[in-house]
C-alpha cells in the first residue's frame, strides 16, 4: 500500500527540487527510534536561532502545557542581534557546513542564492503553502562527492552511494518507483542531480514550480525529452518540453507524471519544470518575477534568518489548527496522558502565519536545526514562546509515546521581531521531517 510519503512524491513533488532537503532532514516517515543522548542545557536567558519550513503535510496540534520553561542559550544563530523577551539582544553565529558564517561551504552565501532562485517564482498564496531550497554544491563537499560523479559511478561505491542517494530523495523522483531509476535518469531524462548545484520549489498540487541551476546539458536534454514523448516549444528564446497527457509506454513519462513542461534557460544555467505547463511558461516568461516569492515579508523573514543553511524548508501549510487525535492513538493509559499533557493547555497558541526549518551540519557530522515561525506581530511571538519551548523540551511524541528529548536538545530560543526562532541538537540518524510528515512536531502545531 502506498505510504503518505509516497503519496505526496506521486502527486506533488514529481519535480526538480527538494532533494537535499531530505538529506538534511532524514528520510523516513515511519515511527521515530528513540537514541538517548545527552539532556538539553538549561540556562536563565533565551537566545535562539530558527527556523520553520517543512514538507507538503500541513501540521495540526493544539495548545501546549503552560509551564514556564526556562530558556537556554544559544550557540549558534544566524549572524544577526536577536531581541530576548527580556529585552537584551545577542549576536550569534548561523550553524553550517563550515567556519564561515554565510558561505554554505562554496563561498556563496546559501540565503542569497536562495532568495535568488525564489525571485523567479510569483508571490502568490499557492506558491506560499511549500518552498523549499537545496545546496547542492555543500552537500557534495560535507560529503566528499567527486566533482564528475553520476549515479553510475558512485553506486559502485555503496557508502558514497548512499550519502547522496538520501540527499535526492525528491529531485530525483524516480525513487518512488524503484531504485534503478536513479541510475538511469541521466540516460532517460538528460540530466540528474549530481549536476545541479541548487535547487528551489514552490507549491502544492495542482500547481507546483520547481528550479535546478548547475551544468546540465541541455543537447542531451533536447534528445531524452523529444525521445521521450515531449512536444517541444519556446517560450521567449528559451525551449520547453511539455507532457500534455500521460503515455506511460514511454519510459521517461513512468519518471515524470502528469501535465507539466520542462523549460531549459541556458543563460543562467537553469532547469525550470511545472505542474501545469501554463505554471512553467509563466515563470519562464518573467525572469525573474516582477512581484517576487521574496517580496513576501514572511519569506524574507525566515531567509534572513535562516542564513546559509544547507537547505531549507517552509509554508503556510506547515501550520494547521487542526487536533491530533489523542483519544485512539494508543491503549496505554499513560502515553495518551503524556500526550494530552504535551498538546492541551488552558491558554491557547497564537497561530503563526508560516512556518520553516532550516538544516546545517559542520565537517564533524554534528546536526542542526532552525525552527522559526513567523506571526502576525512580535506579542504573538513572545506569547508563544513559552508554550511552544515547553513542548519541545518536555513533550511527549504522539507517533512514538517517547519524549521528545529523544531526538533533540533545544539549546536556545528568541523572539527577533515577529519571528519565533528554536536551535535544535539533532540526535537521530533520520531527520525532522519524520515528525513534520506525520504532524508530530509541536512547534508547528497550534
Amino acid at each position: 500500500m502506498p505510504t503518505a510519503k509516497t503519496l505526496r512524491h506521486l502527486f506533488g513533488v514529481l519535480a526538480l527540487a527538494g532533494g537535499l532537503f531530505l538529506a538534511a532532514c532524514g528520510d523516513s516517515t515511519t515511527a521515530p527510534v528513540s537514541t538517548p543522548t545527552t539532556a538539553a542545557t538549561s540556562v536563565a536567558s533565551t537566545t535562539t536561532a530558527a527556523t520553520t519550513a517543512v514538507t507538503t503535510s500541513a501540521v495540526s496540534t493544539t495548545v501546549a502545557p503552560t509551564t514556564t520553561v526556562a530558556s537556554s542559550t544559544s550557540t549558534a544563530a544566524p549572524k544577526t542581534a536577536a531581541a530576548t523577551p527580556g529585552g537584551t539582544t545577542s549576536a550569534a553565529a548561523a550553524p553550517g557546513v563550515t567556519t564561515t558564517p554565510g558561505t554554505a561551504g562554496s563561498g556563496q552565501p546559501a540565503s542569497g542564492k536562495a532568495a535568488e532562485l525564489l525571485a523567479n517564482i510569483p508571490n502568490t498564496p499557492g506558491y506560499l503553502q511549500n518552498i523549499s531550497f537545496d545546496n547542492y554544491v555543500a552537500f557534495r563537499k560535507l560529503n566528499n562527492i567527486p566533482a564528475d560523479a553520476t549515479f553510475q559511478s558512485l553506486s559502485q561505491d555503496k557508502d558514497a552511494f548512499a550519502r547522496f542517494n538520501n540527499g535526492s530523495r525528491i529531485l530525483n523522483p524516480a525513487d518512488i518507483f524503484r531504485i534503478e531509476y536513479l541510475n538511469e535518469l541521466r540516460e532517460k531524462a538528460g540530466f540528474d542531480l549530481f549536476q545541479a548545484d541548487y535547487d528551489a520549489q514552490a507549491g502544492i498540487v495542482p500547481n507546483i514550480i520547481s528550479l535546478a541551476q548547475g551544468n546540465f546539458d541541455t543537447t542531451a536534454i533536447d534528445k531524452a525529452w523529444t525521445a521521450g514523448g515531449a512536444t517541444k516549444g519556446a517560450v521567449g528564446s528559451n525551449t520547453s518540453y511539455t507532457f500534455d497527457m500521460l503515455d506511460l509506454t514511454q519510459p521517461l513519462q513512468q519518471i515524470y507524471l502528469g501535465q507539466l513542461s520542462l523549460i531549459t534557460v541556458p543563460a543562467q544555467k537553469l532547469l525550470i519544470l511545472g505542474k501545469p505547463p501554463t505554471a512553467a511558461a509563466a515563470v519562464a516568461g518573467e525572469l525573474p518575477s516582477k512581484n517576487p516569492l521574496t517580496n513576501n515579508p514572511a519569506v524574507k523573514g525566515l531567509l534572513d534568518t535562516f542564513g546559509d543553511p544547507i537547505s531549507f524548508y517552509m509554508g503556510t501549510s506547515l501550520i494547521s489548527p487542526n487536533l491530533p487525535d489523542i483519544i485512539n492513538i494508543s491503549p496505554n493509559a499513560t502515553a495518551i496522558a503524556n500526550v494530552k499533557a504535551t498538546f492541551q493547555a488552558t491558554e491557547s497558541v497564537p497561530p503563526p502565519l508560516m512556518g520553516g526549518y532550516a538544516f546545517y551540519q559542520d565537517a564533524a557530522g554534528a546536526k542542526t536545526y532552525l525552527v522559526a515561525n513567523y506571526y502576525t506581530d512580535p506579542a504573538s511571538a513572545r506569547a508563544a514562546q513559552p508554550i511552544l519551548e515547553a513542548r519541545l523540551k518536555t513533550g511527549t511524541s504522539l507517533r512514538s509515546k517517547l519524549p521528545y528529548n529523544r531526538y533533540w536538545d533545544v539549546v536556545s530560543s528568541e523572539v527577533k521581531g515577529n519571528i519565533l526562532v528554536f536551535k535544535l541538537n539533532w540526535k537521530q540518524l533520520n531527520g525532522l521531517n519524520q515528525f513534520v510528515f506525520v504532524r508530530d512536531f509541536p512547534a508547528f502545531l497550534v
